[in-house]
């Protein structure tokens, strides 16, 4: 079942990926951006490897994005864990946008989050797939 669901994960990073660039396409982002893609590199402080699931840009304003095709809603520690890896890129970015992507939705502390802080954009499997 861990095979299926590794492999589910990386198709929902392509339909994540496909739903941000009809997005752009659409001028419904907050930025327009002209590349996107998967980012696996080194964290220079900590010195780990870090991985964020999408990075799309227009060379000075980024969006990252986190998919998660899990059974469970995705909370607020993925916000906050997508955060911290955006920090590796902050003397390269102008104004910087969160994306999360879930199959089965969100908590109420991330929707409320999302709510109040305009940086953040959420989709879950509905809302993709009804896109």
């Amino acid at each position: 079942m861990i095979l299926c669901e590794n492999y589910m994960g990386l198709v929902f990073e392509k339909v994540c990926m496909d739903y941000l660039c009809v997005k752009n396409a659409n001028g419904e982002l907050p930025i327009l951006f002209t590349s996107i893609e998967r980012w696996w590199g080194t964290n220079p402080v900590t010195h780990g490897q870090e991985e964020i699931d999408l990075v799309a840009n227009d060379g000075k304003d980024y969006i990252f994005g986190e998919c998660k095709w899990r059974n469970d809603k995705t909370d607020l520690s993925v916000l906050c864990e997508l955060k911290a890896k955006a920090d590796i890129f902050s003397k390269n970015k102008n104004n910087t946008y969160y994306a999360l992507f879930s199959k089965s939705g969100f908590t109420d502390a991330v929707i409320n989050e999302a709510k109040s802080d305009s940086s953040i954009i959420l989709a879950d499997l509905n809302e993709i797939m009804n896109f």
